[in-house]
């Protein structure tokens, strides 16, 4: 079913719009929650988290493009359960390590100035993100939004994994001196 039908449905208030939600983008969810959490059953969660939540966002919400708002909504929901459950320690997640790998491009305060910085860091990444090949910046999202594994993106982009790594660690490199050269604190 198109998308467009589905929100249609959602506007109608019927339940079908779940069903048919599920039917075309669970996979695609949970997936991108697994990613997050490291847990098929905590993932599960995520994914009826979501539908709860886009049952009761849609109306007033119209998403444009709805697999992508459907994808945001469970990676933000998969990043807040993360974050209670790994409060004090980290690990046994994909987006664990990508916290680590891309550590040294954040500052370490979280002040009221440090959201602005949020903000300018956001849009200094997207236009370096931009200026990048499309296959570099398909390799970057996949890891450093999607959290998938290394495994996943050298299947995903026909590159070894060892070639993988190495060219996200020369793109991390790269969008460090990219921050550097804008004047970007780090």
């Amino acid at each position: 079913m198109e998308d467009e039908k589905i929100i249609e449905l959602y506007f109608l208030r019927e339940e079908r719009a779940i069903r048919e939600t599920q039917d075309k983008y669970q996979s695609m969810l949970l997936a991108t929650a697994k990613n997050v959490l490291g847990s098929t059953e905590a993932a599960r969660e995520i994914v009826n988290d979501v539908l709860l939540k886009t049952w009761n966002s849609i109306p007033p919400a119209k998403p444009r493009f709805f697999s992508v708002w459907l994808r945001k909504v469970t990676r933000r929901m998969a990043i807040d359960a993360f974050r209670r459950e790994t409060r004090k320690k980290r690990g046994g997640s994909v987006y664990a390590e990508t916290l680590d790998e891309i550590a040294e491009l954040a500052s370490g305060d979280d002040g009221p100035e440090d959201l602005l910085d949020a903000k300018e860091l956001a849009a200094l990444v997207s236009a370096w993100l931009k200026d990048q090949p499309e296959k570099l910046r398909q390799i970057f999202l996949l890891r450093y939004f999607d959290s998938a594994d290394l495994k996943t993106i050298a299947g995903k982009t026909g590159n070894s994994e060892t070639n993988v790594k190495v060219i996200l660690y020369r793109l991390r490199r790269d969008l460090k001196d990219y921050l550097i050269k804008e004047g970007y604190p780090l």
